[in-house]
């Protein structure tokens, strides 16, 4: 039916079947329990010698649905009701302990008889508090008010990774939301700021993993150091003899290497050019630990490694170099006296 200014209803205001079942699937879970505790009061009370048997199921199962009503009541008007919430939950406790003990009685001490007697007012009581909180959300939404703002509900896989903060977290946001001073725009406000904040905390806190793609950037954009090409100063002075030895000691040494890099440019391409850096770095700390040698200087494989930049290689290229010297002292002996006054001195 369309309203005075000529618009339709809300759609919001109309109840949906669905809705309707369930409402009507919670009520009956109600009516069962409630039949249920009435049948076993009534009986407890006669076993008791009460003549009136049915006046204590009428108190102990009556009194819940009266606090129940009283306080959804109270709840379409926004007020808190607390004490009749209160007087539900103590009048469920007391039905509930009844039960237990007429079933501990009447049972020969069975444990699962007790637990089911004690067990069917509670349910009865929940569905029928659910069955309150989803009438009181239609009222509340056809007078055109805000529904009370929902609880947030713990996550238990952020309780498990991290129960303090998270606990901590969850009762800030549940005292914001649930403030009766602050409306309800204010709520939502506060509602909002409480989650951003806890979504900054929580990516401040994660470690920043690096992706796939900055993975495959930064390999691509490694380069191997390069040797350097240059032979570096002397730091003693070199004489003739010494300039010819060392070149003598050079071609004798590279004539292998050179076949050997050639075939692995052949075979290789890709990698000539590292071959050629490592041959001239190798020829170029030979050539300089032979000057030092001639030279009279006592030098070591950590000496040539500091000199050149290298790590744990000079001690290779000195053994290289001995065996160098002693192959070309068997094969050549020395014929003149100034180089084996050097190379005794």
């Amino acid at each position: 039916m369309p309203h005075e200014n000529g618009q339709e209803p809300a759609e919001s205001s109309k109840v949906s079947w669905p809705l309707i079942v369930s409402l009507v699937l919670i009520a009956g879970v109600w009516a069962a329990g409630a039949v249920w505790s009435y049948d076993h009061q009534s009986r407890f009370a006669e076993s008791l010698g009460f003549h009136h048997g049915y006046l204590l199921p009428a108190v102990a199962d009556g009194l819940p649905v009266a606090m129940a009503a009283v306080a959804f009541s109270a709840a379409l008007d926004g007020r808190p009701a607390t004490v009749a919430r209160l007087g539900t939950a103590l009048a469920v406790a007391a039905s509930s302990a009844s039960n237990g003990i007429y079933a501990w009685r009447r049972s020969g001490h069975d444990l699962t008889t007790v637990i089911v007697a004690v067990a069917i007012p509670v349910m009865a009581a929940v569905a029928f508090e659910v069955l309150l909180g989803e009438i009181r959300k239609q009222v509340l939404q056809r007078r055109g008010a805000a529904p009370p703002a929902p609880v947030p509900l713990l996550r238990p896989i952020r309780v498990l990774l991290d129960p303090f903060r998270e606990i901590g977290q969850w009762r800030r946001h549940v005292l914001t939301v649930t403030d009766p001073a602050a409306d309800p725009v204010r709520q939502q406000a506060l509602s909002r700021l409480v989650d951003a904040v806890a979504e900054i905390e929580a990516q401040r806190e994660s470690p920043q993993e690096t992706s796939a793609e900055e993975i495959e950037t930064s390999r691509e954009t490694f380069e191997a150091p390069v040797w350097p090409t240059e032979t570096p100063a002397l730091t003693a002075p070199v004489s003739g003899e010494t300039s010819r030895s060392v070149a003598a000691e050079t071609s004798t040494l590279t004539a292998s290497e050179t076949a050997e890099t050639s075939r692995s440019d052949t075979s290789r391409p890709s990698r000539s050019g590292k071959a050629e850096t490592a041959g001239s770095q190798r020829a170029a700390m030979k050539a300089w630990a032979t000057a030092q040698i001639d030279a009279g200087v006592k030098i070591s494989g950590a000496d040539l490694d500091r000199q050149f930049g290298t790590r744990n290689y000079g001690r290779a290229v000195l053994r290289e170099l001995k065996a160098a010297r002693a192959e070309a002292a068997e094969v050549a002996p020395v014929s003149t006296p100034a180089v084996a006054g050097v190379a005794d001195a």
